[in-house]
């Protein structure tokens, strides 16, 4: 089927249904192949998938983010047989709940910041309101449709997706539990680990993840803006939902155990940033810790460690724990068939072969940086 070339679907848009109505923005995030570089194997890696006709798949991927989905495409356009096994929404961590949906809630805030400004530029504006419930119908809009950007080239380069939880048997060999119980095992010569990672938790009591206590997940999903939030953690996530929330109207208070915020960036970016954010509304306390939490009639009521040593109470209608992200792979028997393991992360060689021969690991599930374009 050709599809015309249009400037909403840019230089990919041979590829999408003018139905999906997907802009070029979010689609110059898919990686493309141009069609004569299809036929460019290197000839280890054909010698490799010579040995792929006994099995189900040459290369099968566990997990299908910005690592297994961009992995599984480039697979499928090269010729290998390709299947990509997902227990949730396609796209991972970036798409659903990650890159994509915060970055569409920040141009909503950057609408807002114009609307406020428009005086100056000699446009009245009187008596505007934020309904925030068609701010994320349409943070979920995008993500759809990115969605069905990615489940349509899967299509189109013959990627097999098998929705379900895929589970290690053996080095060649992997079950997968659909969501009505139903089991499927496929065999592929090379499996690749593209789990990606989860939000990592406080082990304190009062902080369990609810309806006071959100992870990004949560404030993603959320249907009002609180009138306070606590962010404890001052790195990319926590001060990315706390801009957001704060200029959508939330009393924001920002707490970060080290002594600046955004983790390893340079001294002066971190200051100019943090003088940034306080000016659009965020309290930012730095060398401070968070020591317990009770609930409270309005929310939750914290108590934190200031760097003088004192303790002091911050009251919040909800708390976003943004203190990074932990591997996941739970439940995906990589102990069970061998795989070296490293404080929950998969221990890989330089070709990014795990301890087991034919079995790879690519994205968060590896470790740090814990970065979409990494994965990919």
């Amino acid at each position: 089927m050709n599809y015309a070339h249009s400037s909403q679907t840019g230089s990919v848009g041979t590829l999408i249904p003018p139905s999906l109505q997907i802009s070029k923005m979010l689609l110059d995030s898919i990686p493309t192949l141009e069609v004569e570089s299809r036929e460019r194997v290197h000839e280890e890696v054909k010698e490799m998938l010579a040995g792929g006709g006994s099995f189900d798949a040459d290369i099968l991927f566990l997990g299908s983010g910005p690592g297994g989905y961009v992995g599984a495409l480039r697979a499928g356009r090269l010729g290998a047989r390709t299947v990509i096994v997902e227990k949730d929404q396609v796209g991972g961590t970036c798409l659903n709940v990650g890159c994509i949906p915060t970055k569409a809630l920040l141009s909503t805030v950057e609408v807002v910041e114009h609307v406020k400004r428009a005086g100056e530029f000699g446009i009245n504006v009187k008596d505007y309101s934020i309904d925030f419930g068609k701010i994320m119908d349409r943070k979920d809009k995008v993500v759809a449709q990115l969605r069905k950007g990615v489940e349509y080239l899967f299509k189109k380069d013959n990627v097999r997706l098998v929705r379900g939880a895929g589970r290690l048997v053996d080095s060649h060999t992997v079950e997968v539990t659909s969501a009505d119980g139903k089991k499927e095992r496929i065999t592929a010569l090379n499996i690749i680990i593209a789990t990606g990672s989860v939000p990592a938790l406080l082990p304190m009591e009062g902080f369990e993840i609810g309806e006071m206590v959100w992870t990004s997940t949560e404030a993603l999903a959320a249907r009002e803006v609180p009138k306070s939030l606590l962010v404890v953690g001052g790195g990319y996530v926590g001060l990315e939902f706390g801009y957001t929330y704060a200029r959508l109207g939330s009393e924001v208070t920002v707490v970060e155990m080290l002594p600046s915020i955004a983790g390893a960036v340079d001294a002066d970016v971190s200051s100019e940033l943090e003088k940034s954010l306080k000016r659009s509304g965020l309290k930012i306390l730095t060398n401070t810790t968070v020591v317990s939490a009770e609930d409270s009639k309005t929310g939750k009521k914290v108590k934190i460690k200031l760097p003088d040593g004192k303790e002091e109470q911050v009251e919040a209608e909800k708390v976003l724990v943004a203190v990074g992200r932990k591997p996941f792979t739970e439940g995906a028997g990589l102990e069970a068939v061998g795989i070296k393991m490293d404080r929950g992360l998969v221990v890989v060689n330089e070709r990014m072969e795990t301890s087991v021969p034919g079995i790879y690991a690519i994205g968060d599930c590896v470790g740090n940086p814990m970065l979409a374009h990494k994965a990919s």
